[in-house]
């Protein structure tokens, strides 16, 4: 049965972003990653995105609800005001335990998923002021698509879409699942660029600039003058770099990062 027009039309949009994002370099990520958010909002009809990097501690609470998943990076495609309140507001609210949605979201870890906010919790829950307060409030969110996208089995890339008026449906999941289910290897580079995957915690600011200049092929010596830093200041971070990815110089960690080796045991 041959698509229909508008079949037709949103996959040669997905296939564009495919061929696009393969365009970028390893040390574009961050510009790899705004775009991908950027398309997919237009081709949602969203509002805004946001991507997220979720690690599973390695040895969670054994009464922990969310079986030691965390979020330790999230970033949005357009800065919402009071953004930072409202994720405050977010985690007080985890004083009393989790909420529903976390907890069914985090227990489908381990395989990929795209899910409502209608999938995860009950229908009056959208009559609670948590929802007034923190989604159509602090989010500008009337409803929210979910993505989990699992690099291996104690990291993922976590994806969210956001609708100020309108709910998603059936088909803009689908949509998104074509779209987002094949881009294993950008999400494995956006954890390595965060230095989750590897690290107890994730790469500063400064560390992060370092890392994406030494992907640019960068000597040392580049690096501290891009930086404005010493060469002793740019060694010192550069080996704190290879502390954090298990690796003992900057032909392991390039290798690493182009998949073609594992970080070394501690």
């Amino acid at each position: 049965m041959p698509a229909s027009p508008a079949t037709s039309d949103w996959q040669t949009r997905v296939y564009a972003l495919w061929d696009a994002l393969a365009d970028f370099s390893s040390s574009q990520v961050v510009d790899a990653r705004q775009y991908l958010l950027s398309e997919l909002c237009a081709l949602l009809e969203a509002d805004n995105a946001m991507w997220s990097g979720a690690v599973r501690l390695a040895q969670p609470n054994l009464n922990d609800a969310l079986g030691g998943w965390r979020m330790p990076v999230m970033t949005y495609l357009h800065p919402l005001p009071g953004i930072d309140t409202t994720i405050r507001d977010y985690q007080r609210s985890y004083e009393d335990g989790p909420d529903m949605k976390s907890v069914r979201f985090h227990a489908q870890a381990g395989r990929f998923r795209v899910l409502l906010i209608a999938d995860l919790v009950e229908p009056e829950w959208f009559e609670s002021d948590f929802y007034r307060h923190i989604f159509r409030k602090g989010m500008n969110a009337a409803d929210v698509m979910f993505v989990g996208a699992p690099v291996n089995e104690d990291a993922e890339a976590g994806l969210a879409f956001f609708r100020a008026q309108t709910r998603f449906t059936r088909d803009d999941c689908a949509l998104a699942e074509q779209a987002l289910r094949s881009l294993r290897w950008l999400w494995r580079r956006l954890l390595l660029g965060h230095g989750l995957m590897l690290a107890d915690t994730p790469l500063t600011p400064v560390e992060q600039q370092v890392l994406q200049l030494l992907l640019q092929g960068k000597s040392t010596k580049q690096i501290a003058a891009g930086m404005a830093h010493s060469p002793n200041t740019t060694n010192e971070y550069l080996q704190r770099l290879y502390r954090k990815y298990g690796v003992g110089n900057r032909a392991e960690l390039m290798a690493l990062w182009l998949g073609q080796t594992k970080p070394r045991n501690n």
